[in-house]
């Protein structure tokens, strides 16, 4: 069984998504792959040639009407005790895969980690308040882990897979994270891994702060589960 799957979503961008992952896979600081997980949403630009060019282990094919049910997808066929999941438009430092196994197995209950991104200061004011924290030699902050990240399998045996009513975008990131830390596990930043974020122009701190509000008033609503998340691993019950 592989230690780790990697889930690549992707909607057109085929000449970036070429470039991230020759960047990503060649500066990871492991000597195995990942197994690859690929989903794509319905691209119209060649992405077939990087298939034939990075072999994944698994290929869906869906149509791009939802990110969550996209990656929902995905999750569920991935074999990995841990589950990468960056954006096609992040570009990882040198050893972070590496670095972030290091850092999983050292903090007892991970949930999710994830890095600090290049371009999301003012951010760090809005979300990253608590201080850093230092658990097993290991320098954390504590609290919801967004961007480019990695699951702990933990996290869809106790919680389930991503929320699916919010649409093609949403708010899946920050709720996912709530839910993983009201179920007991550790949801983290590692300060000192910095990833760039090539696919999108500055960041819009005020759509975040919209965002994360949306997300508290939502995690409020009592759905029935089958509209919540796609969770195999839990009983229906």
């Amino acid at each position: 069984m592989p230690k780790i799957s990697w889930v690549v979503c992707t909607y057109n961008r085929t000449e970036l998504t070429d470039e991230f992952m020759e960047h990503n896979l060649s500066n990871m600081g492991v000597e195995e792959r990942p197994e690859l997980i690929w989903i794509d949403n319905g691209s119209t630009d060649g992405v077939e040639r990087l298939w034939e060019k990075y072999k994944p282990e698994v290929i869906i094919k869906r149509q791009n009407d939802c990110l969550s049910k996209s990656k929902n997808a995905a999750y569920a066929v991935c074999r990995g005790d841990y589950v990468l999941d960056l954006e096609n438009d992040f570009f990882m430092p040198d050893n972070w895969l590496k670095d972030m196994l290091e850092y999983a197995e050292a903090i007892p209950n991970t949930g999710i980690m994830a890095t600090v991104v290049d371009g999301w200061e003012e951010l760090l004011t809005l979300e990253y308040t608590t201080p850093v924290q230092t658990i097993n030699g290991k320098n954390v902050i504590v609290c919801r882990a967004i961007g480019p990240r990695m699951f702990s399998r933990k996290v869809f045996e106790r919680c389930g897979f991503l929320i699916e009513t919010y649409g093609l975008y949403g708010n899946e990131d920050i709720e996912i994270s709530d839910r993983s830390a009201r179920a007991g596990l550790t949801n983290y930043i590692i300060p000192s891994m910095f990833s760039d974020h090539r696919g999108i122009g500055q960041w819009d701190c005020g759509e975040y702060r919209m965002k994360k509000d949306e997300g508290l008033k939502y995690n409020k609503v009592d759905l029935p589960k089958e509209q919540v998340y796609y969770n195999p691993y839990v009983s229906s019950k």
